[in-house]
């Protein structure tokens, strides 16, 4: 996941660089707790797209950030306008 920051705002900087320890991104999948076990969903996720990689996070500058390219081939053109949109009605 790319987290785009002003790193320069420390604080901010601080909280993005903690949140692998938060999501126990490196922790077994069996010894993952609380905010961690969403992260056991992604790992299925990405084996099930037969991805041998692994959920990270990216701290990049707001400024320097460039979009991430799409690995697997999906579109945003239609499919992603259409699931942030359905999402959009309920919030």
């Amino acid at each position: 996941m790319q987290i785009m920051i002003d790193t320069e705002n420390p604080a901010l900087t601080d909280f993005a660089k903690s949140l692998s320890a938060i999501f126990m991104i490196e922790s077994p999948r069996k010894e993952r707790e609380g905010f961690g076990r969403c992260i056991n969903v992604n790992d299925r996720i990405l084996n099930g797209l037969g991805s041998d990689q692994k959920f990270s996070f990216r701290i990049v500058d707001k400024n320097e950030a460039n979009p991430v390219p799409d690995q697997f081939g999906l579109e945003m053109s239609s499919t992603g306008r259409n699931i942030i949109n359905s999402v959009k009605r309920y919030y």
